[in-house]
């Protein structure tokens, strides 16, 4: 059983090594649901046209709860692009145990948004 920590803790090590502040997004907001939203942003970054080229992503909070039985979170994720920087929220929903995308906004400033998803 120690053999297995101690690999777990090599592995960790290397991993933030190789790129810091993902590794700490990991740990922090879950793998799972960070690949998610990200994904969605990869495939969609026609929708985010306004902010410009060159999108890169920060995560800025996560928030999970359980409401009926069941686990729902909200992720917000800063969007930077060559043109602006905006925050994404998304809405999801843990069914038969995967995470997936219920509603997506962007949040526009000043009390303004715009619907991503659906």
């Amino acid at each position: 059983m120690q053999l297995v920590q101690i690999r777990k803790i090599v592995w960790y090590q290397t991993r933030f090594f190789e790129d810091p502040i993902r590794f700490f997004a990991n740990m922090v907001f879950g793998a799972d649901k960070m690949k998610l939203c990200a994904s969605f942003l990869d495939r969609n970054q026609d929708q985010l046209a306004i902010l410009g080229e060159d999108l890169k992503y920060f995560p800025i909070r996560e928030e999970t709860r359980v409401s009926g039985g069941r686990e729902i979170a909200t992720v917000v994720i800063r969007v930077q692009g060559t043109k602006a920087t905006k925050d994404v929220i998304f809405g999801l929903e843990e069914r038969k145990g995967a995470w997936q995308i219920v509603g997506v906004i962007l949040d526009l400033g000043r009390g303004q948004q715009q619907k991503l998803y659906p």
